[in-house]
C-alpha cells in the first residue's frame, strides 16, 4: 500500500498527517472567524455611543 501512495518511510506518513491537521486547523480558524464576523454584536465606538440617543420613559 505504501508503494502505491508513494511513500518510502514512516516518516513520510507523519509528515503527510501532521500537514492535513494544520491545514484542517487553519480552516476551523477561518470557519469561527466568519461565524464570529456574522453573528457578533458589533462593538460600539466611543463616537456612536457618545452620540447615540437614550431611551427614556413617556
Amino acid at each position: 500500500m505504501k508503494a502505491e501512495l508513494g511513500l518510502g518511510e514512516d516518516t513520510s506518513l507523519q509528515a503527510i498527517i501532521q500537514s492535513r491537521q494544520q491545514s484542517r486547523q487553519q480552516h476551523m480558524a477561518s470557519f469561527f472567524d466568519d461565524l464570529e464576523a456574522k453573528y457578533a454584536k458589533p462593538k460600539k465606538t466611543k463616537a456612536a455611543a457618545a452620540t447615540g440617543k437614550k431611551k427614556g420613559k413617556k
